[in-house]
């Protein structure tokens, strides 16, 4: 009896159809759960923003820690990132000279204030400014899928997020 030593040609077709038809089927859903994951990131990240200007106010009772997008202070999309710091000043802006951290994102995520609130000002562990009533809402999402997060930050410096689907609806659509 003589010994095989390569594949057929009908061998190497069937298993190139099977791979392009699982590549068909898993490509959109490795799409989605890269979409959902850099959604997730961004959100973390703005809640660690949070709990770290509210850890920062109450070590330093004294002075206003503010949160603003990098930006502009002018807008509402937060998306390109956002720099926390000290306001020394006293005119509830951050310069250049009073930055304690600068996150930057370079990926297609939006992260939208639903009422514009900027700067976010914390002091003695609690916000002290912002111009939405008792909640300020953040919407983080890609205007590619139907993925959301809610972010809602409360006066008392606490950052609560919810998930938002065709089944569980946010405050706003993304744009």
């Amino acid at each position: 009896m003589k010994t095989q030593n390569a594949f057929t040609m009908t061998e190497l077709m069937i298993t190139l159809a099977i791979a392009a038809i699982l590549a068909t089927v898993a490509l959109p859903n490795m799409q989605f759960l890269i979409a959902n994951n850099k959604i997730t990131t961004k959100t973390n990240e703005l809640i660690r923003v949070f709990s770290y200007a509210k850890s920062e106010s109450i070590l330093n009772p004294t002075q206003t820690i503010v949160i603003e997008p990098i930006t502009s202070i002018t807008t509402d999309e937060w998306g390109a990132g956002w720099k926390i710091g000290i306001d020394a000043d006293g005119d509830n802006l951050l310069s250049d000279a009073e930055v304690l951290k600068f996150f930057e994102f370079e990926d297609n995520i939006i992260v939208d204030q639903l009422v514009y609130t900027n700067p976010i000002l914390f002091e003695r562990g609690r916000v002290k400014r912002m111009s939405c009533d008792s909640t300020c809402v953040f919407i983080v999402c890609n205007e590619k899928h139907s993925l959301k997060q809610e972010i809602t930050l409360r006066r008392i410096g606490k950052a609560r997020t919810k998930s938002c689907d065709n089944n569980n609806s946010c405050h706003s659509a993304c744009s």
